[in-house]
């Protein structure tokens, strides 16, 4: 699946609720850790992101709530894809693995079933089915595609003469 096919997809996900961004920001400390203590149980979880970065780990759980609580307030496919894809490339250059991925989106996508009322998990529950079922289509682009904020950073880069 190319990049384009995952944006003409994205674009045709239900828009969320944005009424459930502020509850998600207020629960999204307490369902990092959780995910957090989920992920620090599996035996594989060195192999999964690499040696040294727990707390890299731990920090990305936090970011990929606070992310979704954003997300469901300003939705916008293209930055939804764009945003994926820049955090697989980025915590993939860090030693995270594919394999990663794969294991924390349904675990992500079940903490926040067991941190919410069932009404308002059903509102967000279409972008976690999304992003399980393309994770392997974003792992693929992310091999040999930037995301959009990566050639941002490339631009800057040759503005101020390669300086970072």
């Amino acid at each position: 699946m190319m990049k384009t096919m995952l944006l003409e997809s994205a674009a045709q996900l239900p828009l969320p609720d944005p009424a459930l961004s502020s509850l998600l920001a207020q629960k999204s400390a307490v369902m990092a850790e959780a995910l957090t203590r989920r992920m620090e149980m599996r035996p594989d979880l060195e192999t999964l992101i690499g040696p040294g970065n727990r707390g890299l780990m731990a920090t990305n759980h936090i970011n990929h709530f606070e992310y979704i609580s954003t997300l469901v307030s300003l939705y916008d496919p293209a930055s939804f894809v764009e945003t994926v894809l820049w955090a697989l490339r980025t915590y993939m250059s860090r030693g995270f693995t594919a394999g990663y991925w794969h294991a924390m989106l349904p675990e992500a996508q079940n903490t926040a079933k067991e941190h919410l009322q069932q009404d308002e998990y059903s509102r967000i529950f279409p972008l976690y089915t999304w992003l399980c079922s393309h994770i392997a289509d974003f792992v693929v682009i992310s091999g040999s595609t930037a995301s959009f904020y990566e050639s941002l950073s490339s631009i800057q880069r040759e503005k101020h003469g390669g300086a970072n």
